[in-house]
């Protein structure tokens, strides 16, 4: 939370409770995802795919800078939250598609990472 209020500080969005929400989606989507990578391939296994996946994904595929992403990586988790944080970042128009995209994305993630830690947790 405090990367957010130094981003908003030190750079001034053109919407900024957009930002705020849609940097918190990316976060909170790659929290998720990281608690069902580490209940399934273990904590080293787990700290190895959460150290580089995230950072493939975001700085790679959903880079504004990059050439153009596959078809594909519209289905990687911070597709449509960091286009959310672009739309809100540099323009005035909100894309509501992103912002449900990536709340629909955060929801699944969620229901998933619930029942992968009930079943790695139950307790006869």
């Amino acid at each position: 939370m405090a990367s957010v209020v130094v981003a908003v500080f030190a750079f001034t969005p053109e919407s900024t409770v957009p930002f705020v929400a849609a940097t918190l989606l990316v976060g909170l989507t790659y929290g998720i995802l990281g608690v069902v990578v580490g209940i399934v391939l273990g904590r080293l296994g787990g700290v190895y795919v959460m150290l580089f996946s995230p950072m493939v994904d975001v700085l790679l595929f959903q880079n504004p800078l990059a050439t153009d992403a596959p078809e594909w990586t519209k289905l990687l988790p911070s597709h449509y939250a960091t286009n959310a944080l672009f739309d809100a970042a540099f323009t005035s128009s909100i894309d509501v598609w992103d912002f449900g995209g990536a709340v629909a994305y955060t929801v699944a993630l969620l229901v998933i990472g619930v029942l992968v830690f009930y079943q790695a947790t139950d307790v006869e």
